[in-house]
């Protein structure tokens, strides 16, 4: 039996806009005229939002982002159409392929949502003057952005559902998760314990979340980013959890391909937005412990939803590319992962083709998001603790140090 099951079409070609070979070296030279200018006039709007004070409105943040979204939309596609352009061939893999159509699709879906939101903004300023500084307030403004760009989670299922297909066309289960433990006695006592640790874990994020949202006096950066932690926790959890919880019931593990990808996608994302997080936690504190007078103006709500949002969308972008090479690898049917979910190393022993790429990727990738923010946050504890040595009285140093313990707890 053939257990390499995996399609040998991996290739495709771009015909581009002509066959004449001077006639695409002109079109070239117009499209990259077009790009740069595109980029230079979108960095600028970004660069000219952030910087000055007063354009730190509902209109110039969402002018902003629509920029940030048009540059994004851009660079998914003049680049491989320009390499396409004046190199010989004109060739894209199955793999750039599917990454080129899925951010094309859903940067074009976002922008469109973005222009709603827009739309509806300027229907407050416009309609309701009296009222806009109460109906766009800036936390319904990260919201209604963070809503539109979210997208990103949802629209990926479609593509892994695809993907699986193509990948693996047994009807059977492809893996099977070995678990925890194979002795059958020890199974009701293992879901008994993370029974309880996961409703623990459930009920105390949730609580944390809706004590803040209804607490007006911790509607503050340091809680707002407290309760993204809460929720990245709530979210980081569920991925695993509840298959591990069934598997430990049920005594078998079955997942398949697309599955296994969703839970490792997600399992990546929630992960290192866990890292990101920590970074930007650690920014507030030394933001408010090294420059106090200076801490309203540099925290704004503006920005604090800037670094949340730059977060999960740095995120998305990591775990995606992730997948979208781990998707082109080959894989043996019905073998069974020496885990209690999707990993990416057990994964890479499992498959039959060359799984060297992925491992430099993942190398580079997750020493980017570990070490990057490691450094970041120690820098900034070791600024923050050079800062209260120099405060003169114990029960000063106590207090800046006890604004610290959330993030560090």
């Amino acid at each position: 039996m053939n257990t390499n099951n995996g399609s040998s079409m991996r290739d495709f070609i771009l015909l581009g806009f002509s066959d004449r070979p001077k006639l695409e070296h002109i079109i070239s030279g117009i499209v990259f005229i077009f790009y740069i200018v595109t980029l230079v006039g979108n960095t600028t709007i970004i660069l000219v939002s952030n910087l000055d004070s007063q354009l730190h409105t509902p209109m110039y943040f969402f002018l902003s982002n629509l920029s940030f979204l048009d540059l994004c939309y851009a660079t998914s596609i003049i680049p491989q159409m320009l390499v396409n352009l004046w190199g010989p061939t004109k060739s894209i893999t199955y793999g750039g392929c599917v990454l080129q159509f899925f951010f094309a699709l859903d940067l074009g879906a976002t922008e469109c949502l973005l222009l709603a939101v827009m739309a509806y903004d300027r229907y407050a300023a416009v309609c309701q003057p009296l009222h806009y500084t109460v109906i766009m307030h800036p936390q319904l403004c990260q919201k209604m952005v963070l809503t539109a760009c979210e997208r990103l989670s949802l629209t990926m299922i479609p593509f892994l559902q695809h993907t699986g297909t193509q990948m693996n066309c047994s009807k059977a289960p492809d893996f099977v998760l070995s678990g925890l433990s194979r002795d059958p006695e020890n199974r009701p006592v293992l879901f008994g314990v993370f029974l309880v640790l996961y409703l623990v874990s459930l009920l105390g994020n949730v609580l944390l979340l809706l004590a803040i949202r209804a607490d007006v006096r911790l509607h503050t950066p340091m809680y707002f980013f407290l309760s993204q932690l809460s929720l990245v926790d709530l979210c980081f959890t569920s991925t695993t959890a509840p298959k591990m919880l069934e598997d430990l019931w049920t005594s078998h593990g079955p997942i398949s391909f697309s599955g296994c990808l969703a839970q490792l996608y997600f399992f990546a994302v929630f992960a290192d937005m866990d890292n990101l997080l920590l970074t930007a936690m650690a920014i507030d504190r030394y933001a408010s412990i090294c420059h106090p007078l200076h801490y309203p103006l540099l925290m704004t709500p503006y920005r604090c939803g800037l670094l949340v949002g730059r977060s999960w969308g740095v995120a998305h972008f990591v775990s995606l590319v992730h997948i979208l090479f781990l998707s082109q690898l080959c894989f043996y049917t019905n073998q069974e992962i020496p885990h209690f979910f999707c990993d990416f190393g057990p994964l890479f022993q499992l498959s039959c083709s060359d799984t060297h790429p992925n491992e430099v990727l993942m190398m580079a990738l997750t020493g980017l998001l570990g070490i990057g923010p490691l450094l970041c946050i120690v820098s900034s504890y070791a600024l923050i603790f050079h800062a209260v040595a120099r405060v003169p009285s114990t029960q000063g140093k106590k207090k800046a140090l006890a604004t610290c313990s959330s993030h560090l707890s």
